[in-house]
Order: structure tokens, then sequence, then C-alpha cells
């Protein structure tokens, strides 16, 4: 998923389940920087263990990297670190390390995540540990039946297709020369499948997966009201299905949207909540409300928040890594 779920939405689905502005703002940025959180110098030598590199003296604290830059998945550099725990989560079912390093929405894994992050009673950085296990969380659905290391199950590059909307010549051409590419070179995660798992208003398939179809819209709508109910229970709230209204406008935006990008349809999702008319139906719209953006600065430039969401990403790392060596999956083994 791209920003336009990871924070437009997540702002919404927080919105809705009660959170006040501030707080909704902290989710769906925590959220989002999960995969603008990358090294500035990849050409240096990154050690992602337990030895981590400190974010600087004053912090005293593991900063880890959770996003990559496309181009530097060739280096190989830290992919595994980056991509199985916070990207393709580990679905650990299946007899191989390879089956089960493949991410599936509804695993046993993840609806543990569900579990963990929705417990209000978590540390004081409970606020940026939300937003990183919803990233998290909702990936497994857009990233369902790939794997976040190298491996030729990956693979999806015969007749993939999209079925909706039609596509220019152009963007076809561009889209399959560059699965092609990425094919040969490094099989990770969806490459092969390039833009289509991520792209919300997108119906596509493949004889090596989705053979029938896979319509984004679906998938980001059950993503939604799962996610809308962990926010529910952190807040105290009971599971409750999308109203009638909800679930029109959410539909409306992940059909609606089509822009290559995601950087625009985040744009038009800000434009909907900042409507004067509210647009989202959401309870007491407010100024605040009505100013709302994406700034990753809002975590990198105050210390506390900084520090929170450091710690709260080193310690979903090492969850994640729990769970692997008790399935006997060493892959992220100090």
């Amino acid at each position: 998923m791209d920003i336009d779920f990871h924070f437009g939405t997540i702002y919404v689905l927080s919105r809705w389940a009660g959170f006040n502005e501030e707080n909704s703002k902290i989710i769906a940025t925590s959220s989002q920087f999960v995969d603008d959180n990358m090294d500035e110098n990849p050409i240096k030598k990154l050690i992602y263990t337990k030895d981590a590199a400190k974010y600087d003296n004053d912090d005293d604290i593991i900063k880890r990297y959770s996003g990559h830059a496309r181009w530097q998945d060739l280096s190989d550099e830290g992919n595994k670190h980056v991509w199985v725990p916070y990207h393709f989560l580990p679905s650990l079912e299946g007899n191989t390390e390879e089956e089960k390093l493949i991410c599936k929405k509804n695993s046993t894994t993840a609806n543990e995540l569900a579990l963990l992050i929705s417990d209000s009673t978590l540390e004081n950085n409970n606020l940026f540990k939300l937003g990183i296990g919803l990233h998290v969380y909702a990936d497994t659905w857009a990233h369902q039946e790939f794997s976040g290391i190298t491996d030729r199950d990956n693979n999806i590059i015969h007749n993939i297709e999209v079925i909706v909307p039609e596509m220019d010549e152009l963007e076809k051409n561009e889209d399959g020369t560059l699965s092609e590419v990425l094919d040969k070179v490094k099989p990770l995660g969806h490459g092969s499948a390039v833009h289509f798992p991520d792209r919300p208003y997108i119906k596509w398939k493949s004889d090596e997966k989705f053979s029938e179809g896979r319509a984004n819209w679906d998938e980001f709508m059950e993503a939604a009201q799962q996610i809308y109910n962990v926010l529910l229970k952190y807040n105290k709230g009971k599971a409750e299905i999308f109203s009638v209204y909800q679930r029109d406008v959410l539909l409306d935006r992940f059909k609606s949207t089509m822009n290559e990008d995601c950087e625009q349809r985040n744009e038009d999702w800000m434009k909907y909540v900042k409507n004067p008319d509210n647009y989202f139906g959401i309870t007491e719209l407010s100024d605040n409300d009505k100013k709302i953006s994406y700034d990753k600065n809002l975590i990198l430039d105050n210390k506390d928040n900084r520090i929170n969401f450091y710690k709260a990403l080193d310690e979903h790392y090492n969850w994640v890594k729990d769970k692997l060596r008790k399935a006997q999956v060493s892959i992220l083994e100090d």
C-alpha cells in the first residue's frame, strides 16, 4: 500500500474510531513513516542487528531502517531486515522456510499483531507502536502471497494483466518492461508485479497468482474494516461494521482516486478530509482536520516523538524476530 492508505485512510479511520486530531495524526504519520524511514547514505555499511546505528548521541536509541528506495533493493543490503518485518509479515504457515515467509492476510501472525497493537495498556510510546503495527498489518492485504526475500515464487510475469481500469499502451509497456527487468535481477516481494498490488483502484491477475483476478478495492476495504476494529478496541470500543455511508465513501475513494502518483492520491484524500461539507462524516470536524497534511518532521524534529518512534520500531522488529525464531526460521537472527 502507499501513502494514500497508510496516511490518508489511517487518519480517517482513526478519527472515526474516536481519536482526536492530534493523536490521529501521530498514528497516521507513524504508519506512513515506516515507508519513508530510509537510509540516506546506502553506500556505507549498515548493521541492522543489536548493534544497529544510533540516531545521535543524545537520543541513545537504536535506529533501524524500515524503508528502501526501489533501486536500493538491488544491493540486497539490509533487504531482509526491512521487507520481512515491516512490509511482508511472514504467515509462518507451511513446511519450508520459504513457505513460512510468505505474507498472508488473516494469518495467525497477522491476527496476533492486531491483538498486540490494540492493547492500550502498552507503554507510553503506544501511539507510535500502533501506527507502525497498522502499517505492517495493512500490508498483509496488499502484499499477500508474496514474501520479503529473494525467491522464485515471487515471480508472476506470465500473462499479468490489469483488468480495471483500461491502461494505455505506454503504461502497459513501461510496467511490463520493468516487471521483466526486476524478475531477471531480483524477484523480491511483489517487484515482478510492479505497482499493481498497491494501487487501490486496480483489478488485476496473473497466471501464477490471483488467476481469477484480484480487485484491490475489495482487499483494501477488508483491511480498513479490520483496522477500524483494532482502533476501536484500543479506544475501549466494541467491534463495529462500517455504516453504509462509511463504506460508500471509502469505496468511492478507493475506486475513484485513479492516479499513478500515490502522493497525488493522498492529496486527493486530504482534499476530501478538508471538505467543508465533511465528506467523511467526521464527528466534530475541526480546523485542525482542515489543516491536515503528512509531515514526517512530526517525528524527526521532535525528540520525544523520534525516540518513541524508533523504540517502537525496534520493539516490533524484535517481536517478529522472536516469532520467526519460535517457528525455526532464522533469517533475522543476530
